[in-house]
């Protein structure tokens, strides 16, 4: 019998077919030499047979058909547009951006978002809402250190405290990590 050769690509083995049954070979003989030549990689049977019919009928592409099908709804400027929303508020969920495109269902959502922009989600790192022992034992460290100053150069220390009135200062404390969470785009390690 023959060696086995590389794997070769659906078109060549069906060059190799039809140079086959161009010699009057039967789709039968010709699916047993290409699994010979082929191994595992060979055209099954089923297609073997299927593409005999087609050539005896006088086609000669050797290329799938174009399939009909659902046509992709993604497009360079639905992706633009996701990426702009994504960077005025990197918080957004995929659920937020279903919300903005109503058209669109979560798969295609996902779709955009991973495959077309290559982001991800990240969390912002987390921060203790209550002092731990050792905070407690540093900021009681510093504390002490400040009166221990105090008693001892009273006059000096108090005029070196600078004070300011009261300001109010609004930062965002998230509720929970998953709130924290923001799109990040994927980096190469």
């Amino acid at each position: 019998m023959c060696a086995l050769v590389e794997p070769a690509s659906k078109c060549k083995q069906r060059v190799v077919l039809r140079f086959l049954l161009l010699e009057k070979q039967t789709p039968a003989a010709i699916a047993k030499r290409l699994k010979a030549i082929y191994g595992d990689k060979a055209l099954f049977r089923v297609h073997v047979w299927k593409w005999c019919k087609r050539f005896q009928e006088g086609k000669t592409n050797l290329h799938d058909e174009n399939r009909s099908g659902r046509p992709s709804i993604i497009t360079e400027e639905l992706v633009n547009s996701v990426q702009e929303h994504i960077l005025n508020d990197r918080r957004l969920t995929i659920s937020d951006l279903c919300n903005l495109y109503p058209d669109l269902s979560t798969s295609t959502m996902f779709d955009i978002v991973g495959g077309c922009l290559k982001y991800r989600k990240i969390c912002a790192p987390r921060v203790p809402k209550e002092l731990s022992s050792a905070y407690m034992e540093s900021r009681f460290g510093a504390s002490l250190d400040f009166l221990t100053r105090y008693n001892e150069k009273a006059n000096d220390l108090i005029n070196r405290i600078v004070t300011c009135d009261e300001t109010w200062i609004h930062y965002n404390n998230p509720e929970s990590k998953h709130e924290s969470m923001q799109w990040s785009a994927r980096t190469k390690i």
